[in-house]
C-alpha cells in the first residue's frame, strides 16, 4: 500500500466484504493483520476508529500501523473528543488525491495532539510517548514532536516563552504520567491583567537556584524588582467555575515568586502546580511550597493533616491510652492531650504510658475482660503503623517523623523547598531533607494546633 488511493480502495473492499481481493498483489487479510473488528466496518469512519484501537502489541506490519493511537493515550481521552478527532481525520484522508503518496512518517498520536491544541484552546496532552516506529535520536524526536509549536519552527533561546516551552516539552518526553490538562499559562495572563500591561515586565537580575536536593539558601529581591514584586504580592487568579471570587489555594507572594524567577535571568522555568495536593510551584519540575509567614524563624504552620487518616487514627490511640492511664493512676498530670492540639514533646510522655500499659499481661486480662483485648489490639496497631519501636523516645520520633514525612513528602516533595517569602523581598528557601526528621530534636521542633502541623524549619533544615 503506497498511496491514498490504495487506502481508500482497501476501505471500500472491506466494506463490500470482498475480503479475498488483493491490492497490488497483496491479500487484504494480510494487509489488515490483527486490527480488531475491521471486518465489520460500514464506513470509512468505522475503519479509522477500529485502526486507532489496535492493541499496541499487535500493530500490523504495514503502513496501517501508523493509524494506531497509543493505548494509554486513547484511554484518557473522552470518547466524544476522540470521535470528533476521527471525524476530522476521516474527512482529511478522504480529501487526499488518489495518487498522493502515503507519508512514511505519519503518526496518529501527534495528529490527535495537534487536533486537541487547535480544537480545545489551552488544553494539551502531557507525557504521551512517541510512536517510536523508527529509531531516531533524541533531538530528531523532539523536533518531530514539538517544532511546529514554536513561532520560528525552533526554540529561540533569547525568547523567555520559548525557553519555558522548551523545558515543558522536555518534561513531557520523560514524564510517565499521562494527563489531559490545561496549559500552565494562567499566571501569565493574571500578571498582565493585574499590572494592566500587554507585555510582562522583565528583570535584569539573576536569583539563586541550586536545583533539587540542595541545602537551604537565602536571597533578597533586587531593588529594581521590588515595585513589581510588591504589586503582585496579593494577586490571585479567579475561580475557574466562572465565579468572580479569588482562588483560595494561592497565597500571598506566590505570583510574585513565579514572576521573579520566570521573568529574570535566573534560567529557571516555573510552572504552577495547584492540582490536587501539588506544591504551589514547580521550579524546573521541582516542588516549591510558598509561604508568607512574615518570619523565617520559629514554628510556622505547614497545613492541616486531616487527610492523613492513618496518622489521625494512630494519634487517637496514643492519646486515648494516655488519657486512660492518667485517669486510672492517681498523681498523674491532669493535662488531657488530643490529636488536634499537642506539642511534639508530649508524644514522648504519651508513648511512655502506652509502653507501660503494653508491659501488663493484657492477654491474660483479656480472657476475663474483653476491653483489654481491644487495648492490646490498638497498641499493636500503633506498633505496626510505625514500623515497630524499642522505647518511648523512638516511638515518639517515629510518630512525628511519619506525620511530617507524609505532609512534606507530598508538598513540596523530597528534595523540594519551602519558600518563606516576605513583602520586603527577604526570602529563604528551606531545602526539604526528610532524613533530618529522624533526630530527637524533631520533637521540640514540631507541634500541632487546631489540627494543623507546625514546624520550625530553621532548626530542622538549617
Amino acid at each position: 500500500m503506497e498511496t491514498y488511493g490504495d487506502l481508500k480502495n482497501l476501505i471500500n473492499l472491506i466494506q463490500t466484504k470482498k475480503k479475498n481481493s488483493k491490492i497490488k498483489g497483496v491479500a487484504i487479510d494480510t494487509i489488515v493483520g490483527n486490527i480488531p473488528g475491521i471486518g465489520y466496518i460500514k464506513s470509512a469512519f468505522d475503519f479509522y476508529k477500529a485502526a486507532i484501537k489496535t492493541p499496541d502489541s499487535k500493530r500490523p506490519n504495514s503502513w496501517l500501523k501508523r493509524l494506531d493511537v497509543d493505548d494509554e493515550m486513547s484511554a484518557i481521552v473522552d470518547d466524544k473528543v476522540e470521535n470528533g478527532f476521527l471525524q476530522s481525520a476521516t474527512k482529511t484522508f478522504e480529501k487526499q488525491p488518489d495518487d498522493k503518496k502515503l507519508n512514511p512518517d505519519f503518526d496518529m498520536n501527534q495528529e490527535m495532539i495537534k487536533y486537541l491544541d487547535s480544537k480545545y484552546s489551552g488544553r494539551t496532552l502531557t507525557g504521551v510517548p512517541s510512536f517510536n516506529l523508527v529509531k531516531e535520536d533524541a533531538l530528531d524526536k523532539f523536533l518531530r514532536l514539538y517544532s511546529y509549536k514554536f513561532d520560528k519552527g525552533y526554540p529561540d533561546m533569547d525568547n523567555p516563552k520559548d525557553k519555558e516551552k522548551l523545558l515543558e516539552f522536555a518534561y513531557k518526553l520523560t514524564e510517565k504520567k499521562i494527563i489531559l490538562k490545561e496549559e500552565e499559562n494562567e499566571y501569565d495572563t493574571l500578571i498582565k491583567n493585574f499590572l494592566k500591561v500587554d507585555e510582562i515586565p522583565k528583570s535584569k537580575n539573576k536569583y539563586p537556584w541550586p536545583g533539587q536536593g540542595s541545602n537551604s539558601f537565602t536571597f533578597k529581591v533586587a531593588q529594581d524588582d521590588m515595585d513589581t514584586w510588591q504589586k503582585l504580592w496579593t494577586a490571585k487568579p479567579k475561580k475557574k467555575t466562572g465565579d468572580k471570587t479569588e482562588t483560595l489555594g494561592v497565597g500571598k507572594g506566590e505570583i510574585s515568586l513565579y514572576w521573579l524567577y520566570n521573568y529574570s535571568n535566573s534560567g529557571v522555568a516555573v510552572t504552577e502546580g495547584r492540582e490536587n495536593d501539588d506544591p504551589d510551584l514547580r521550579f524546573d519540575g521541582v516542588g516549591v511550597e510558598v509561604k508568607a509567614y512574615g518570619k523565617h524563624t520559629g514554628k510556622n504552620k505547614i497545613g492541616r493533616f486531616g487527610a492523613d487518616k492513618e496518622n489521625l487514627k494512630l494519634l487517637s490511640v496514643i492519646f486515648g491510652i494516655d488519657a486512660l492511664i492518667k485517669v486510672l493512676q492517681p498523681g498523674e498530670e491532669s493535662k488531657t492531650l488530643n490529636p488536634f492540639n499537642f506539642a511534639g514533646s508530649d508524644l514522648k510522655g504519651a508513648m511512655d504510658r502506652l509502653m507501660y500499659l503494653n508491659s501488663v499481661d493484657l492477654e491474660g486480662l483479656s480472657k476475663q475482660y474483653t476491653l483489654f483485648k481491644t487495648i492490646s489490639d490498638n497498641i499493636q496497631l500503633v506498633q505496626t503503623g510505625l514500623g515497630g519501636f524499642s522505647d518511648p523516645e523512638d516511638g515518639a520520633i517515629s510518630m512525628a517523623k511519619k506525620m511530617l514525612n507524609d505532609k512534606l513528602g507530598r508538598k513540596p516533595g523530597p528534595g523540594g523547598y519551602l519558600a518563606s517569602v516576605k513583602l520586603d523581598g527577604d526570602c529563604k528557601f528551606f531545602g526539604i531533607d526528610l532524613e533530618k526528621l529522624s533526630s530527637e530534636e524533631i520533637l521540640n521542633n514540631m507541634s500541632v494546633t487546631q489540627a494543623a502541623l507546625n514546624l520550625d524549619f530553621g532548626k530542622t533544615f538549617g
